[in-house]
């Protein structure tokens, strides 16, 4: 199967949540300036590239297409898996050992199978509590 040969959904219909956390993941604000063209700072190019991917314009679909090319593997591979063990996987994978978050956001970002909103904000409330924890310890407050 062919990444392109399902009916993915398109970056636009993609919720906030996980936009951020694709696009933060799999570039880097240098890289979304220079694709942009019109960010006057790095510093608000992720915001800048998050509210122009939630319409169908030039911008999205060139964003859409080089995340289809870099985790078009993963997505076809995933496409193959049940919702049931994706779930399975995503509650007890180790997130920080598994490599390759940003496909994985990406896959089950774009994945219109029935249950995919539910896995995914399963993984991203464990990404996100994971991640603060590693940054912010709760002893540092005591």
């Amino acid at each position: 199967m062919n990444v392109y040969e399902i009916c993915w959904k398109p970056i636009w219909k993609v919720d906030c949540r996980s936009l951020i956390a694709v696009l933060a993941t799999s570039f880097d604000r240098k890289e979304i300036a220079d694709l942009s063209g019109r960010v006057p700072s790095r510093g608000q190019a992720m915001a800048w590239a998050h509210a122009h991917c939630h319409s169908e314009n030039d911008f999205s679909g060139r964003i859409q297409n080089i995340l289809h090319k870099r985790h078009g593997e993963l997505m076809e591979q995933l496409a193959h898996v049940s919702s049931k063990d994706l779930f399975r996987f995503v509650s007890q994978v180790e997130i920080f050992k598994i490599g390759r978050v940003a496909a994985l956001l990406w896959a089950l970002s774009v994945d219109p199978r029935e249950g995919m909103d539910c896995i995914r904000t399963v993984f991203l409330d464990r990404l996100e509590t994971e991640a603060l924890q590693r940054m912010i310890p709760a002893t540092s407050w005591a």
